[in-house]
């Protein structure tokens, strides 16, 4: 007996190849790579990159997160839109630790593993 359309395959058929084929179309900067990926919740990506660490400037580490791809993303321009909007709130956290005044960080990335801690200038 041949078992049937998973619930994902039945609500979108044939998504994990169009989905992995319109990622590869995608481009951004050296040293960020977006990926197909799937997690417990469905269609995911998975976006990684290298940055350089706030707190110990001469080394750089792995950046590595996955996000599910909302059910409403239907179209690889939907996809684009996710991704595009998903990279942006990685960058905006890299941004958030690096933007200081007057040594101190403006806006706290972590503010629930933070309290009063000292910028790295003071």
């Amino acid at each position: 007996m041949s078992r049937g359309p998973t619930f994902e395959e039945f609500v979108h058929p044939g998504s994990r190849q169009w989905i992995a084929d319109a990622l590869k179309r995608i481009t951004y900067k050296p040293g960020v790579k977006v990926s197909y990926d799937q997690d417990l919740n469905g269609e995911g990506i998975r976006i990684s990159m290298r940055v350089i660490d706030v707190h110990n400037p001469g080394v750089t580490i792995a950046i590595n997160v996955g996000y599910t791809i909302p059910r409403f993303v239907q179209e690889p321009e939907e996809l684009f839109e996710f991704v595009l909007k998903s990279i942006g709130g990685l960058e905006d956290h890299e941004r958030f630790e690096w933007f200081e005044v007057d040594g101190k960080t403006l806006i706290e990335p972590h503010p629930e593993l933070v309290s009063g801690r000292a910028s790295r200038t003071g």
